[in-house]
This record gives structure tokens, C-alpha cells and sequence, in this order.
């Protein structure tokens, strides 16, 4: 499972704790760094996904991005890269804030 937009890892860490495999990637270099500091036995990457990524395709089981997509400026590349990270049949939970 990845953790898009994962920030300084607190949300990749409870799902850790329920039991997913979990990898956290998020844009800010500063907070892949709080994260790996504070949650040294996850795995941090930091990519844009807005802007594709080296991760391999299908890489994925399930994709998590909360409260992201209302930050990115190209929404259609985003989302394509999460297809292809994604493997065939893998679970897309997107949520974003209604006001």
C-alpha cells in the first residue's frame, strides 16, 4: 500500500499498525525526513507523482491519498500515475475536503 501524500508519516504509521505493508511518499524533502526520523522502520520515498515518478509500474496493491489531490495543478497526470503504480485490480482510496 502507498501513502500518498503521506507528510511526516503519522497516517503511514497507523496503517502500519493495522497491519498494512505500507510505503509513505509525499513531495516535501523536509517531511520525508520527519517521517523516516520519527518512523525509522517505514519506508519514506519522496516523489511527485504530478510530475511521474521512477516507482515501478503496478508497484502497488492500493494507493491512499488524502486530502492531495486538491493541492495538485495537473490533476490528469496525477491521477495516471496512480493508475500505473497501481496493479491490475488495486484499490484507489482518494478523499478530498467538501466545504
Amino acid at each position: 500500500m502507498a501513502d500518498v501524500g503521506c507528510g511526516t508519516g503519522g497516517g503511514t504509521a497507523m496503517m502500519q499498525q493495522a497491519g498494512h505493508s505500507v510505503t509513505g511518499i509525499d513531495i516535501s524533502p523536509a517531511a520525508i525526513e520527519a517521517a523516516q526520523n520519527k518512523y525509522p522502520d517505514i519506508t519514506f520515498l519522496c516523489a511527485s507523482l504530478e510530475d511521474g515518478s521512477s516507482l515501478p509500474d503496478h508497484s502497488f496493491d492500493a494507493v491512499f491519498a488524502g486530502e492531495v489531490i486538491e493541492h495538485i495543478y495537473d490533476v490528469h497526470a496525477f491521477l495516471r500515475e496512480l493508475h500505473r503504480i497501481i496493479r491490475p485490480s488495486g484499490t484507489l482510496v482518494l478523499t478530498t475536503p467538501y466545504n
